[in-house]
């Protein structure tokens, strides 16, 4: 699950970490991360038959919200949706499925991820709000700490991959499908 991630990182399980990792002055003081790979947006699932309903952040007031445990959007909800229940989860698919069967009332997450959800099933839409994102809120790669080598070599991949255009092919691409929980 994604809110074990870092711990395996910080475990010497893993060398690098890239799961969609917000750099967070508090993450650095533990890892090393990469140059920024995607600059954060966000979005919220609502059940399409209810959108009307949700104009504002305020319609949020005293709604059940779902995000996954462990990530920025958790944060997000909380921080920003303080008259809200938030409800935190461990696999998206399982917020997607109590957002369907009227569980919980909206979904905070990665506009990305919101759009593949959005786009496998019908009865979903996104909200035409969504949640104030940090200015410099950017998904890097996290590594342990003083493994310059390997960092060089990721920031090197990374600069790649956005020069030459295939990154964003992959952000196309994947809005097409939900996430494998």
């Amino acid at each position: 699950s994604f809110d074990n991630v870092l711990s395996s990182l910080q475990a010497g399980k893993a060398d690098i970490a890239i799961s969609g990792i917000s750099v967070t002055a508090e993450r650095k003081k533990t890892f090393d991360f990469s140059d920024p790979y995607y600059e954060t947006q966000n979005a919220i699932i609502v059940r399409k038959d209810q959108a009307a309903d949700y104009s504002s952040l305020d319609a949020f007031k005293g709604k059940k919200v779902a995000a996954q445990k462990g990530t920025i959007e958790e944060g997000l909800s909380k921080k920003q949706l303080k008259d809200s229940t938030v409800v935190s989860l461990t696999a998206m698919g399982e917020a997607i499925n109590e957002v369907k069967s009227g569980q919980v009332d909206a979904v905070d997450l990665e506009k990305p991820v919101a759009e593949g959800y959005v786009a496998q099933n019908s009865d979903l839409t996104l909200a035409s709000v969504a949640l104030k994102v940090d200015d410099g809120d950017a998904k890097a790669v996290a590594m342990a700490k003083g493994n310059d080598k390997l960092k060089k070599a990721v920031n090197k991949v990374i600069k790649k991959l956005k020069d030459n255009g295939t990154y964003d092919e992959y952000i196309k691409d994947a809005s097409k499908y939900t996430a494998v929980d």
